[in-house]
């Protein structure tokens, strides 16, 4: 720092710590040296006594620091200019007018669409909370429910002669019309009784089972021989020949219908 300011700095020429030769170096040989034990004292002209112990200085009286020559400090090279950067042109009004404009039109974007998006979290928010629509039972269309009697029953009268026809039971065609009408007529009252009180469109074959029961009665009775136990085989093979073709047409209808 005193280096670079230009100043002049005074330095002793004998400094603490100093070994013993450096002293010599420096003020030459003592008038006279005395030494005790680590302790040793050199004298020179002036009054200038050193003190050192174990070959170094630790005191040190009459010395006068010596000057240093100041040195001169050197200028600082001049930094080179460095270029400045090229101003940025100016906006136009038109392009200022412009980009506002797109600014504008963005912000409406982002308010429509946020307010777009905040609807419909409403709308599902008040979707959930709003109980479930009631749920009636099931229209009963009548003439829907006629005619599926009058299938119903020709399909049981087919099964029946086909049946008795293949187990060699003689059964007139008036008894077996009375049993088919019972079937009938016992499976519909069970399904309108399931439709209108329950809610429901299928009993899972309840009806085919109650009616099963009232056919065999009624066979055994319009039968010649009134043979319960044919009369329960004419019943089991109907039903499943009903149920078979029943199924098949259904099929055919469907396919008929798209």
């Amino acid at each position: 720092m005193a280096f670079c300011l230009g100043g002049a700095v005074l330095l002793p020429a004998v400094e603490t710590g100093m070994a013993r030769v450096n002293v010599l170096q420096e003020l030459g040989p003592p008038m006279s040296a005395l030494g005790k034990g680590n302790t040793e004292v050199l004298t020179y002209k002036g009054g200038v006594k050193i003190t050192l112990t174990n070959g170094r200085v630790t005191g040190m009286t009459g010395l006068k620091p010596a000057e240093v020559t100041p040195v001169p400090v050197a200028k600082a090279e001049a930094e080179p200019e460095v270029a400045a950067e090229p101003k940025e042109p100016e906006p136009s009004k038109e392009e200022l007018a412009e980009q506002a404009r797109q600014e504008k039109k963005w912000a409406e974007e982002n308010a429509k669409a946020q307010a777009e998006m905040e609807k419909s979290l409403t709308d599902l928010e008040n979707l959930h909370n709003q109980p479930p629509p009631a749920v009636g039972p099931p229209e009963f269309n009548v003439v829907e429910f006629l005619i599926g009697l009058v299938l119903k029953w020709v399909l049981t009268l087919a099964a029946l002669k086909l049946t008795c026809k293949y187990w060699g039971c003689e059964v007139f065609w008036s008894g077996l019309m009375t049993v088919a009408g019972v079937d009938v007529l016992v499976r519909s009252v069970i399904g309108v009784m399931g439709l209108l009180l329950l809610g429901m469109d299928s009993l899972f074959y309840a009806d085919e089972a109650v009616a099963a029961i009232a056919m065999v009665l009624v066979l055994r009775k319009v039968s010649i021989n009134q043979s319960l136990a044919q009369a329960v085989q004419i019943t089991m093979t109907t039903k499943v020949f009903s149920v078979v073709v029943g199924s098949f047409l259904f099929v055919v209808f469907m396919h008929l219908l798209h």
